[in-house]
């Protein structure tokens, strides 16, 4: 399932104070954070939702929902082709499998792409930080291409294999790069609303894909299965290409040192091309503050941020669980909704 995460509020943590009395004080420094951006969406201009810089906006962020839109459709149309007669007689998937069972062939199509997705997490991140929201977008984006174009055009198992790997590996930095561009380009006071329509995008490809596997489904030809596998690269190329005509996350270019463009990308869609707009220069400092308390600049591989205080390691600790059941509620049971619901009689 897609996920989303949010920008952590800039904070100033004090790390050699590791005790308890530390959740007041956080919580009242965000106090004051919010309190700093009611003042400043107050005493600024108003951001128009239908001005022209906004519908542009909504078009720059329709580009990365086509990250979650090609998850979603991935997440669906395994399940429906493995239900297509045409696709189990073509790769010769019998016995346990047969009619679209859950023996081990049919168990290691689906899983693969899962093995891909965690093979991208240690690269995703370096990758999006190092080229860029776009640049990892480009690349995630690319990547589900050729893995789209592996399975469609697969001749026998070990190709389709081959290409769910590449494509579980291209979805995995999708999902790093496109959900931190849009959090980083959405105004904060739509961040929740845009973010949240972010996951919506994930059930929109869904569904896209259960009415094209309906109907493709209806083929006596290895295009009821080819066809679907060849749409997932739809989306992926819409990110592919727009993505490289996108305007940069601000929060990257001010990372990388690049504070002009930064601060110009934020007067144009939040601060209605005032650079001095109260709340393009708080989200300026933010910014700031946040890069410095992440330590962006230090070696990719060095996580003991995440454990060198008793605050740290219960945050971990608690987003490990909140990652883990989010998982375990049943996301893999949507990759054998098609047999589950053959063995209730549902045709």
């Amino acid at each position: 399932m897609s996920s989303i995460h949010r920008e952590p509020a800039p904070i100033d943590e004090k790390v050699e104070e590791p005790h308890g009395g530390a959740h007041l004080e956080d919580a009242e420094i965000l106090d004051a954070a919010n309190t700093d951006l009611a003042v400043a969406l107050a005493t600024g201009p108003r951001l128009n939702p239908l001005g022209l810089r906004s519908i542009q906006l909504y078009f720059i962020l329709l580009v990365a929902f086509m990250g979650s839109l090609a998850n979603g459709f991935d997440g669906s149309v395994m399940s429906a082709v493995n239900g297509m007669q045409q696709y189990l007689d073509y790769f010769k998937i019998t016995g346990k499998d047969a009619g679209g069972g859950v023996g081990s062939t049919t168990a290691l199509i689906f899983g693969i792409y899962s093995i891909g997705s965690i093979v991208a997490v240690p690269v995703a991140g370096p990758v999006t930080d190092y080229f860029g929201r776009r640049g990892g977008m480009f690349i995630g984006g690319a990547i589900i291409i050729v893995g789209s174009l592996t399975a469609t055009t697969a001749k026998d198992v070990s190709a389709l294999l081959g290409g769910r790997f590449v494509l579980g590996l291209g979805v995995g930095i999708v999902q790093t790069a496109s959900p931190s561009y849009v959090v980083e380009m959405a105004p904060p006071q739509w961040r929740g609303r845009l973010t949240g329509l972010f996951n919506t995008f994930y059930y929109a490809g869904s569904i896209l894909c259960s009415g094209i596997t309906i109907a493709t489904g209806r083929l006596q030809s290895t295009r009821s299965w080819r066809a679907p596998l060849a749409i997932q690269i739809v989306a992926a190329g819409i990110l592919a290409v727009f993505a490289l005509f996108l305007p940069e996350s601000p929060r990257w270019l001010l990372a990388v040192g690049r504070k002009d463009d930064a601060l110009a990308v934020l007067a144009r869609y939040h601060g209605n091309d005032d650079p001095n707009s109260p709340l393009v220069q708080l989200e300026m400092r933010e910014f700031e503050k946040s890069i410095k308390q992440d330590a962006s600049d230090k070696r990719w591989w060095d996580y003991r941020e995440l454990f060198n205080t008793p605050n740290a390691r219960y945050r971990t600790f608690m987003m490990t669980l909140m990652a883990f059941f989010g998982q375990w509620s049943g996301n893999g049971l949507g990759y054998f909704l098609t047999i589950l619901f053959a063995n209730a009689g549902v045709k």
